[in-house]
């Protein structure tokens, strides 16, 4: 019972091993590259959250042309 205590909530759509390859991309192409590249659909806020949580430092708004 105390098992299903802990459990509560949405369980997470992304495992920790996808966490991590999304964060490299995210390194490599910024955060809208990475939606674009992803294998999946995923939302810039996501994106966001998860560079922040391996902490990369992004950039406010968009890139000079």
């Amino acid at each position: 019972m105390a098992s299903d205590r802990l459990r509560r909530g949405r369980p997470p759509t992304f495992t920790a091993e996808s966490r991590r390859e999304l964060a490299d991309l995210i390194r490599q192409h910024g955060a809208r590259g990475t939606r674009e590249l992803a294998p999946v659909p995923i939302s810039l806020a996501t994106l966001l959250k998860i560079a922040q949580e391996f902490g990369i430092a992004l950039p406010k708004g968009r890139r000079r042309k």
